[in-house]
């Protein structure tokens, strides 16, 4: 869901993110989200079971960076199965 955060332009995205639990999921999830100005991870909730992650992301984003930069780092991590957005 989109949320005003008092910066003129700036849009919070969340992401639902399904993958195959492995070592590692979960950080190389993070790492894909640039940490820049333009580009703030909000939350992270993760639960896995051993053989599935599933998890949260919110990421604050100017509105000169583009979601489909986080959607293509995303999708290239390994184990990904499935990445739902929601603006």
């Amino acid at each position: 869901m989109t949320a005003a955060t008092g910066n003129s332009g700036w849009q919070e995205v969340n992401y639902r993110i399904v993958g195959f639990d492995r070592p590692c999921f979960v950080s190389d999830v993070l790492q894909a989200v640039p940490q820049t100005e333009a580009c703030q991870l909000v939350s992270v909730h993760f639960e896995a079971d051993g053989i599935r992650a599933v998890g949260e992301l919110a990421v604050r984003l100017s509105p000169a960076h583009p979601t489909r930069r986080i959607d293509q780092q995303l999708q290239s991590v390994k184990g990904i199965v499935r990445i739902d957005t929601v603006f």
